[in-house]
């Protein structure tokens, strides 16, 4: 018995000096197998398929990962990280900011989230309807109070509590546009499209990349037939200084039919992780991406705008121990 202690504690200590000559991947793999479950968005839309193309490499390039991507939402993905339901998930950064002080949405401070990335991509908030309704800001909707009907997005994502903000800012409220004989549902935005060209509904509200295919089916398809409403630059300066919003103005000739630029406000994504998730396992997952970087490009045009000079800046969260490594021994961070 006592050899065999010996021999048994000999193995355990050249395990322990193999773990710290490898590289943190290769530890992590040395060492454990793990299943990670990945929330994005609504299934088919943006954050999904960024989840599942990011898992994909995950796979492919890190011994002993396996992946499952669940639906999310940018409030609910907080909660599931805090709760231990997922590994890795999206939100806007808007939202982490408020989900860390306990504000809105949010009946505590969640605290124990911790940053991988920007992805550097603005989620632009759009606002178009139908140019039978003669509105062209969000200034007439308040001001004549027509009957609109519109979609903005799944319940609680994250789109869905910018556009509630917005509407907010100009004294509008869900209740206010159902008073008025209109109407607002929560369903995806390809749902809606469809919607819309049935004459079920004059508007689609929500936060979009400039040329997600949504927005581009839309517009192609009833170029002549959409307006988008502008914000006014007061409101815009007061939404960025209560939420972090960002100011944006989306170029003339961006879609289809579009003669004149739009006023509006933006937000970064970012993908986040418990802030207790193993640095090893963090350090590994970062460098994936940053490695694989080309070829998520490839999968899908929402990568292209990802930049690990940049990529660990504007997160309104802490940055995860692990992935702070990698980007100073990339010199990131300086």
């Amino acid at each position: 018995m006592k050899v065999f202690r010996t021999k048994l504690s000999t193995v355990l200590l050249a395990l322990s000096l193999l773990a710290m000559l490898l590289s943190p991947e290769a530890a992590f793999a040395a060492s454990t197998t793990k299943s990670l479950t990945l929330s994005g968005g609504a299934a088919g839309g943006g954050w999904s398929i960024y989840m599942t193309a990011i898992g994909e490499v995950w796979e492919r390039t890190i011994p002993g990962i396996t992946v499952t991507v669940v639906p999310g939402a940018g409030i609910s993905n907080v909660i599931s990280i805090s709760r231990g339901q997922c590994d890795v998930s999206m939100t806007f950064n808007t939202t982490a900011h408020e989900a860390m002080e306990g504000r809105g949405s949010f009946d505590r401070k969640y605290d124990d989230i911790a940053g991988i990335l920007n992805m550097n991509k603005p989620a632009i908030y759009h606002f178009p309807v139908l140019k039978r309704l003669g509105l062209t800001s969000l200034n007439d909707l308040a001001a004549s109070k027509v009957a609109i009907r519109v979609d903005v997005g799944s319940r609680g994502s994250g789109g869905e509590l910018g556009v509630q903000r917005i509407l907010d800012a100009y004294g509008i409220t869900y209740d206010d546009i159902r008073a008025w004989g209109g109407a607002v549902t929560f369903t995806s935005p390809n749902d809606a499209v469809g919607r819309l060209r049935d004459g079920h509904l004059d508007g689609i509200w929500t936060n979009a990349t400039i040329g997600i295919s949504w927005l581009l089916d839309l517009t192609h398809g009833q170029a002549k037939d959409i307006t988008f409403l502008t914000l006014d630059a007061a409101t815009v300066e007061a939404l960025c200084q209560q939420y972090g919003f960002t100011p944006y103005t989306v170029p003339a000739g961006s879609y289809p039919g579009q003669d004149e630029p739009f006023m509006s406000v933006a937000e970064d994504a970012v993908i986040f992780v418990h802030k207790d998730m193993d640095s090893d396992l963090v350090y590994a997952l970062t460098k994936a991406i940053w490695e694989n970087i080309e070829h998520l490009q490839q999968v899908h045009p929402g990568f292209s705008g990802l930049d690990p000079e940049v990529g660990w800046q504007n997160l309104a969260i802490p940055l995860h121990p692990g992935a702070e490594r990698y980007y100073r021994e990339m010199g990131y961070i300086k």
